[in-house]
C-alpha cells in the first residue's frame, strides 16, 4: 500500500477552482528542470499548454532571498514567456504573447502562493507521494 501525504493546499488553488473554465492544472511529480544555473523546479500545466516553474531560493546582490517563477507555452514560433520575481513581484522577463488578462492571473498566482514557493523552494521542489 502506498502512502499518501496530504498537501496544503495554498489559496492559489481556490483561485483556480474558481476559474476552472478559464485553464485547468495538474501538479508535477519529483522534477527538476535546468534554467541556465538556476534549478527550476514544476509547479503546474495548464490545459493551454502553459507550464509554470519556479527557482530555488536565489541571493540578490544585497542578500535578499529572491525566487523566480516562470510561466512559458509552446507556440508554433517558439514561446510565450513570463517571470517574476519575489519579494518584489516584479516581471523580469516577458516574450511572446501573453495577453494583459493572462499576465493579470499569473500574476495573483505569484502574489497567492508566494509564501508556498519560498518553502517549497527551501525543501527542494512539491513533493508528492
Amino acid at each position: 500500500m502506498v502512502n499518501r501525504r496530504t498537501i496544503d493546499l495554498p489559496k492559489m488553488f481556490i483561485f483556480h477552482q474558481k476559474y476552472s473554465n478559464f485553464v485547468k492544472f495538474m501538479i508535477y511529480y519529483y522534477h527538476i528542470e535546468k534554467d541556465g544555473d538556476l534549478d527550476m523546479y514544476p509547479f503546474c500545466k495548464y490545459s493551454d499548454g502553459t507550464e509554470v516553474v519556479f527557482s530555488g531560493i536565489i541571493k540578490n546582490e544585497k542578500g535578499e532571498e529572491t525566487i523566480q517563477i516562470h510561466f512559458e507555452r509552446p507556440t508554433e514560433n517558439g514561446f510565450d514567456s513570463v517571470r517574476f520575481e519575489l519579494p518584489s513581484y516584479n516581471i523580469i522577463y516577458k516574450d511572446g504573447n501573453y495577453t494583459e488578462e493572462e499576465i493579470a492571473l499569473f500574476k495573483t498566482v505569484v502574489e497567492q502562493g508566494a509564501p508556498s514557493f519560498y518553502r517549497w523552494a527551501r525543501e527542494g521542489g512539491i513533493k508528492i507521494a
